[in-house]
């Protein structure tokens, strides 16, 4: 297709604007969608780092209903779905929250490392040991080194994603609302300069169509601004002034000439003779 210059402008500004905004948005969604859910993972972890510091005594003197009582406590917070508690043995103890599924019970009887358990689309598990610690106190400054512990269960937290998916979404809408308005500026704002260009050109081709016409007497004003149009309208308007004194002095001359063979051809009406004209072979021309 052909295009004019609005539409070269036009795709000049916007190509580079519009990956430069993709970019951008594909960076800023990635990062601020990696923060919600880091910002999540980090919170069931915190909770759960609580219930197994608050659990510890009572899970080992046997205490279930102040397991369950904090359990249900537990529960409170926002996007948690399910708190477990599981002894060292694999019996539950205490659990709050949802009913629970064959795809819950299966997480909460896998074994494996700390942290994460299982991350779906929907919601995600962490686990968290219970551990009391036996501190040889022979030595009080080096605590830390003597101390040892003992396994005495888990702490598994189910935290729903609804909230953090109606946050992307949030996050997507405006990101795109920016991403949009941002476009349609940069399309206004090129529109606004583009003219600065495309009418001095359309006035220059209508100029040159003019002269092209005949319209010599016309001229371009008021000159442009931008000084590669502005010199060529002057060379234009120069053009066309000196074609226009061409014209002039050269009607002036038709004009003689044409009084020249006026008054020839009445004198040769009025001589009393006749008149011929011989070639060089003397035929009559």
């Amino acid at each position: 297709m052909r295009a004019n210059i609005r539409q070269q402008t036009l795709l000049l500004a916007i190509l580079p604007m519009f990956l430069a905004v993709v970019l951008l948005d594909a960076y800023f969604l990635y990062s601020r969608f990696s923060s919600v859910e880091a910002g999540m993972v980090e919170r069931a972890e915190l909770l759960a780092k609580q219930i197994a510091s608050s659990g510890e005594y009572a899970l080992f003197s046997g205490n279930m209903e102040q397991l369950q009582d904090e359990a249900t406590a537990a529960l409170k917070q926002k996007d948690v779905a399910v708190i477990a508690i599981q002894n060292v043995s694999g019996n539950l103890v205490a659990y709050a929250g949802e009913s629970m599924s064959d795809e819950d019970r299966g997480v909460i009887q896998e074994h494996g490392l700390y942290g994460v358990a299982r991350d779906t689309s929907n919601y995600f598990w962490v686990r968290e040991p219970i551990a009391s610690f036996a501190i040889d106190l022979s030595e009080l400054d080096t605590v830390a080194d003597k101390g040892t512990s003992k396994l005495l269960g888990f702490v598994f937290v189910k935290m729903n994603k609804t909230t953090a998916q109606k946050e992307k979404w949030e996050v997507l809408e405006v990101s795109s609302l920016i991403s949009i308005v941002l476009i349609g500026l940069t399309v206004f704002f090129v529109l606004q300069v583009s003219r600065r260009i495309i009418n001095p050109i359309n006035a220059l081709n209508h100029m040159v169509q003019g002269i092209g016409q005949g319209a010599l007497s016309a001229r371009i004003s008021p000159i442009p601004v931008i000084s590669e149009l502005s010199d060529l309208a002057l060379g234009i308007n120069e053009m066309a002034k000196h074609l226009q004194e061409d014209r002039a002095i050269l009607e002036g001359q038709t004009e003689k000439l044409r009084s020249s063979e006026e008054r020839l051809n009445n004198i040769i009406d009025m001589m009393p003779v006749s008149l011929f004209i011989n070639d060089a072979n003397s035929r009559i021309t």
